[in-house]
């Protein structure tokens, strides 16, 4: 009797006639140790010697291969059979068992149609006496192992083959039955050898089963690997008798499998160096959300965009498993673990949950991927605008999502800035245009229409020498081409451009080469204003400028000559005035002598401000060798002169290292001399404690000086007025002086290029603060020194 192949689900009109090895019912039932698997490849039929050896139970009826207790020692099995159903190929392999080795006949059944049908699986019990098979003769043994699509070979402890089947002659072109002694290390490829000899001798020595995958030689020369495992079949005092073995071609799954390993190993070198970020995401719980309902597409869509509490839980549970270095690197993550664990935090942007509505969106139309321009969130606080794709799962991928992301923050933020630097060069007062190397205007913003009058279409695509370049500065618009080609940048160029009426302009203009990537010039920027007003400006400034200096060359002319010639009837006023105050005090009476003293003194005044007057017109009239002068030197110079009055009131003034620098020495002495005299006579109650100082300032060829007092200060708001001419704070009666000696200050230290100002306080003293340049040059001032 024989068990056909049948479909389960149809009707005794509908089977189909099976061709290929039946499957003897008697055999089944007559202690052949076997079982049926149905297409599907699930337990159908159990033979009772299986139930014995295998510890199979009629209530694993129903359950797959993988799913049964007693084969889940040999994973490999379940793939074998599963494999021999799909492909109706014979196979025999051993099959580990616990504590035990057996070899397994695989026999499938093939409808005409194609379809796959049940199959057998007989096993043989290798570890039992060599001459003795688990299940029928030695006839119908060899049968089987003739018929099998393995090489199978069996040896003498020793590792002797002493049988073949037919499998192997055919493959190795060897003779059927094998000569004494022969050895199959020859057919081993070399590279595998040692390895193969080495198991080999392991297994021998210790009596245990040999597995390992080698590449065997065919009769054509060619190399192909087979999975090798050899079960060593003992005698009843438990010696090995025999070694049974068996060599499967795996050249096929071998070369699937590096197929698979070099597109994995592609695959990850690409998702290690990309200059992009790539995130990969186990999508399962979107995916099965979506799978609920029709509606369901619409509702995780509105969810993301209406309630993103509800979608970032959904998200959240999605399973980041990969992220990539450059992804690490854009969110400013420590490292993968980081990113990982803060990817929501990364994702919790209005934009990315409108780009994950569209992406559900895209997934239920069944679109293969998404894109779109989002911002997220760096992990270190800034903004990441992105460039983000979304490749959607395919059966390959299973529920595996790709997201890759290219930074285009800078991108987006030079669009940003080239939009407002747009919008300024449109709103500029200045005519800002632009030319090819050659001079073809290619811009023309608002205000060159208004400065010159051509329109933007009245220009573009033509030479600037047809247009508003005259006729006249042809030569010097080729010049000045020629030398920015070369990467010059030329500033503030005084030039005269004509205005569509035909009038000519006075212009400023700054010229500047654009580059490309590679600092070629590719372009000509121009910036033009209109100085014509300006120009007509400064024409009269110099005017008024000359005759100012003309008047005040004449008023310190004047200066000179009135306090110069005032001396002479002076002399006359006061030297009478002295005799007479000296031969006739208290002679006539005492109101004689007041009004002789009166007299006198107002003399003795006027001297001093003729003579002050007289100082400080000559101060840069005459021209003086500008040296280096040693101004600590000039501080102790001063210091011995007023001696005299610093001894009078226990004055102490001190200084230290003060510099040398050049200037005229005349000059900076009498500067030094008048502002500690004004320390000496504005004293307080106190000890005068004058003290001199001086520092560089940064950057600079400057000096800084300061001169501080403890004295009886001054309000700050007539801190310009001191520096007046005959200006003074105080009566005459109270502090001598003729209000000129600050004033003089001022002008030495203009002359020397530099500035003077004053910082004080009532009741606290006075710090006089001035600059000096260090090798000015004196023609900057206007004057000579």
């Amino acid at each position: 009797m024989e068990l056909p192949c049948t479909d389960s689900d149809q009707g005794p009109a509908d089977k189909h006639e099976a061709t290929g090895p039946s499957i003897p019912m008697a055999q089944i039932s007559s202690g052949a140790a076997m079982i049926m698997l149905d297409a599907s490849g699930r337990l159908i039929l159990v033979s009772p010697a299986i139930s014995t050896l295998l510890a199979i139970q009629p209530g694993d009826i129903g359950k797959s291969v993988a799913d049964i207790e007693a084969f889940a020692s040999d994973a490999a099995f379940a793939r074998d059979v599963g494999r021999a159903i799909a492909d109706g190929a014979h196979a025999v392999r051993l099959f580990t068992a616990p504590q035990r080795t057996l070899l397994a006949r695989i026999t499938p059944s093939i409808a005409r149609s194609g379809e796959p049908c049940p199959v057998a699986i007989e096993f043989l019990d290798s570890d039992s006496n060599a001459a003795a098979p688990a299940c029928g003769d030695e006839a119908s043994y060899k049968a089987i192992v003739d018929g099998a699509p393995s090489m199978i070979w069996t040896c003498d402890p020793q590792g002797n083959l002493d049988y073949v089947n037919r499998q192997w002659v055919h493959y190795t072109g060897l003779p059927l039955a094998p000569t004494p002694g022969n050895s199959v290390d020859e057919l081993i490829h070399p590279d595998d050898r040692p390895q193969a000899q080495l198991a080999w001798q392991r297994a021998v020595k210790t009596a245990t089963s040999y597995r390992d995958e080698l590449r065997i030689r065919r009769h054509d020369g060619e190399y192909r690997w087979f999975d090798t495992r050899a079960v060593p079949m003992r005698r009843e005092d438990g010696r090995v008798a025999k070694w049974f073995g068996v060599a499967t071609e795996i050249e096929d799954r071998r070369r699937s499998l590096q197929r698979l390993v070099r597109s994995e190993h592609r695959f990850r070198n690409v998702f290690e160096i990309a200059p992009i970020g790539i995130l990969e995401v186990d999508w399962t719980p979107i995916l099965d959300f979506l799978d609920e309902s029709a509606a369901s597409a619409e509702a995780l869509g509105n969810a993301f965009r209406h309630a993103p509490d509800i979608a970032g839980k959904l998200l959240s549970s999605t399973t980041v498993t990969g992220v990539n270095p450059k992804a690490i690197q854009l969110f400013g993550a420590s490292g993968a673990n980081e990113l990982i664990a803060k990817i929501s935090q990364v994702f919790a942007t209005p934009a990315a949950d409108e780009a994950m509505a569209r992406a559900v969106d895209a997934l239920a139309a069944g679109e293969h991927g998404f894109a779109a321009e989002i911002s997220l969130n760096a992990i270190d606080g800034r903004g990441v605008t992105v460039l983000l794709r979304m490749a959607f799962p395919t059966s390959e991928s299973g529920n595996r999502v790709l997201v890759t992301m290219i930074d285009i923050s800078d991108a987006v933020n030079a669009q940003r800035i080239e939009h407002k630097l747009a919008q300024i060069v449109n709103n500029s007062f200045d005519a800002i245009t632009s030319k090819t190397p050659d001079g073809i205007i290619t811009s023309w913003n608002p205000a060159a229409t208004r400065l010159f009058g051509f329109t933007e279409d009245e220009v573009l695509n033509r030479p600037a020498t047809q247009t508003i370049v005259p006729a006249s500065h042809i030569e010097e618009e080729d010049a000045i081409l020629a030398r920015i080609n070369k990467g010059e940048t030329l500033a503030q160029v005084e030039t005269r451009r004509r205005h569509k009426s035909g009038r000519l302009i006075d212009c400023a203009i700054t010229i500047s080469p654009l580059r490309d990537s590679t600092g070629q010039v590719t372009g000509i920027s121009t910036i033009a204003r209109d100085v014509t007003e300006q120009k007509r400006v400064e024409a009269e400034s110099k005017v008024a400028a000359m005759k100012l200096q003309r008047s005040n060359v004449e008023l310190e002319r004047f200066a000179y000559v009135a306090s110069h010639d005032l001396q002479e009837p002076l002399r006359s006023i006061a030297g009478p005035l002295q005799l007479l105050r000296k031969k006739y005090r208290g002679q006539i009476d005492e109101n004689a002598d007041t009004y002789i003293e009166l007299a006198v003194q107002g003399a003795g005044r006027m001297r001093d401000i003729i003579d002050g007057l007289l100082a400080y017109s000559r101060v840069g009239r005459n021209a003086a060798t500008i040296a280096p002068v040693d101004v600590d030197a000039v501080a102790r110079h001063v210091v011995t002169i007023l001696q005299p009055a610093i001894a009078a009131i226990h004055a102490v003034v001190e200084w230290h290292e003060l510099p040398t620098l050049a200037g005229q020495k005349t000059l900076l002495n009498q500067l030094l001399q008048n502002l500690i005299s004004n320390a000496l006579k504005f004293h307080g109650d106190r000890q005068p404690h004058i003290t001199i100082t001086a520092s560089r300032i940064d950057g600079t060829r400057r000096w800084r000086f300061a001169v501080r007092d403890n004295g009886i200060g001054f309000d700050m708001k007539f801190s310009e007025e001191i520096f007046t001419v005959f200006r003074r704070l105080h009566a005459h009666s109270k502090y001598a002086g003729t209000g000129l000696g600050l004033a003089l200050c001022r002008r030495v230290v203009e002359l020397h290029g530099g500035r003077i100002w004053a910082e004080s306080e009532p009741g606290v003293g006075t710090t006089m603060w001035f600059e000096l340049e260090d090798g000015f040059n004196p023609e900057d001032t206007g004057e000579s020194v």
